[in-house]
């Protein structure tokens, strides 16, 4: 087994408050173990699902991310047509990430994302998305979107937390979508 030292000079990671460097060293290093898994059990869209999440909230380039970065004075940008070929061809609500997972931080990530996409057809005005959680007797456990959105992909993080602010009880929770006349549920496993 091979082992590196990075000493805090080399990276310049502090622990001082509102720095991120160690927040970026971490998702980083978990964007590296996440690779290791996908090449290892093969490209399960759940794994590729959380290299993207940390790849753009942390900027850290991957495999699956690419940023565009235009620079000031750099002149007029332009769009073409051809932009709508990259939007989704259909409704979907993927399986959340991690799942199962525990509020309380005991898995190492205290919240699941959950991940969406509205297709290309629906009108640029979008179309009225609701995220919600319930329980396995049909209540509404949170709210996590309702809104109008336009075509593309989305993500949602859910900590764990009820309407009221409280952990909920672990155990087997749904995730629905709703938007327009899509409907689709997935399971969500919450542990302790």
């Amino acid at each position: 087994m091979k082992f590196s030292i990075i000493t805090t000079r080399q990276r310049s990671i502090r622990s001082a408050p509102g720095n991120k460097y160690v927040s970026r060293f971490w998702a980083a290093q978990k964007i590296q173990a996440l690779l290791r898994e996908i090449e290892r059990f093969g490209q399960r869209p759940e794994l590729i699902d959380a290299v993207v999440y940390l790849s753009v909230n942390y900027s850290i380039l991957s495999p699956y991310t690419a940023f565009l970065v235009i620079e000031p004075g750099s002149g007029p940008t332009a769009v073409d047509d051809e932009t709508d070929s990259n939007l989704p061809r259909a409704f979907s609500l993927r399986q959340n990430y991690p799942n199962p997972f525990s509020p309380a931080g005991a898995l190492g990530q205290n919240f699941t994302t959950i991940r969406y996409t509205i297709p290309a057809h629906i009108s640029s005005n979008g179309v009225k998305v609701e995220l919600k959680i319930y329980n396995l007797l049909g209540q509404v456990v949170k709210v996590l979107a309702i809104r109008q959105q336009a075509p593309g992909e989305y993500s949602v993080s859910w900590d764990g937390k009820d309407e009221a602010g409280r952990i909920v009880p672990a155990g087997v929770y749904l995730v629905q979508l709703v938007a327009g006349n899509f409907v689709e549920e997935r399971k969500v496993v919450v542990l302790r």
